[in-house]
């Protein structure tokens, strides 16, 4: 493939991105305006779930269009002088995996060891969705059980630790360190699927702001990811 028809190719890849991001926003206008609605029976957890569904596609939305207009498809993170709650970040991701997990039988739970208010700088949505994609992953990786995942977060000397646990399948030896590289991925029939956003933009999202990411995992037992942040006061 020569340069032009791979530049063709990228040219027609961000226009297609734009229109979506675009197109995606009338139909999220009446589902925002359906959750608002008092005409529509439905409880006030439903709302808040539907309405943080409503909010995370939005601001992937923005950032879509953001990066075309820039004409930029790498994931730069910009780090706000705003502080936000991670307890309130984590409740609504888990919140919103609460019907997943329902579906497969899996329980959450969720741990805060003296963190429950300790704050992470305002990425923009990029953590919640960091987050929501390990989160993905560990659903995924349970089938056929009953299931558990652990959410335990602790702060200590200026840093979160963030540790999601999970009793799936496991990831092999042979190909853990290659989890969290960009286009690689351990996909559903344990299988190299070639998706591999999910880890790696976490992985990035963290480092990002001086953070780690590490995956501890032993196949048929289950997978550890461990994401160290800093905490801001």
């Amino acid at each position: 493939m020569n340069f032009e028809t791979t530049q063709k190719l990228t040219e027609e890849t961000m226009k297609l991105v734009k229109q979506a991001a675009h197109d995606i926003r009338s139909p999220l206008s009446v589902l925002s305006l359906i959750a608002c609605s008092d005409k529509v029976e439905m409880c006030e957890e439903s709302r808040e779930l539907v309405r943080t569904a409503i909010k995370r596609i939005n601001d992937i939305a923005a950032e879509l269009l953001a990066a075309q207009a820039n004409n930029n498809n790498k994931q730069e993170v910009k780090i706000s002088d705003k502080k936000v709650s991670v307890k309130s970040l984590v409740d609504a991701i888990v919140l919103e995996k609460q019907v997943l997990a329902a579906a497969k039988n899996v329980e959450f739970k969720v741990v805060y060891k003296g963190a429950k208010n300790v704050n992470l700088p305002d990425l923009g949505g990029k953590f919640e969705r960091a987050l929501s994609n390990l989160l993905d992953n560990a659903l995924e990786a349970i089938v056929n059980k009953a299931g558990k995942i652990v959410i335990s977060i602790t702060e200590k000397m200026g840093k979160i630790f963030l540790r999601i646990t999970d009793n799936g399948k496991g990831i092999p030896q042979a190909i853990l360190a290659c989890i969290g590289t960009e286009g690689f991925s351990y996909g559903k029939q344990k299988k190299i699927s070639g998706f591999g956003l999910g880890v790696f933009q976490a992985k990035s999202v963290a480092e990002s702001i001086g953070g780690a990411l590490k995956l501890h995992s032993l196949e048929g037992r289950g997978t550890t990811v461990l994401m160290e942040l800093p905490s801001v006061v």
